[in-house]
């Protein structure tokens, strides 16, 4: 569906990663991840407490916010 939806509108779907695949390709650019966020996640933290969501059939759902840090010092 989604992969429609982006050929849609003329872009290329490129890349899908699960959790396991996204901290292994930041760990070899030597990145630590200290922040995996799922749109539940921002619902419950952000949009929730103001009396709104994002719904769940957004693309937003597929999608993972990461906060990572340079093991390089």
């Amino acid at each position: 569906m989604v992969m429609g939806l982006a050929a849609k509108v003329g872009e290329p779907w490129i890349s899908l990663y699960t959790e396991d695949a996204l901290v292994e390709l930041l760990a070899e650019h030597g990145f630590s991840v200290q922040e995996n966020k799922t749109l539940d996640d921002l619902n419950a933290v952000y949009f929730s407490p103001m009396g709104r969501t994002l719904a769940e059939n957004q693309i937003f759902k597929l999608e993972h916010f990461v906060a990572a840090t340079s093991k390089k010092s």
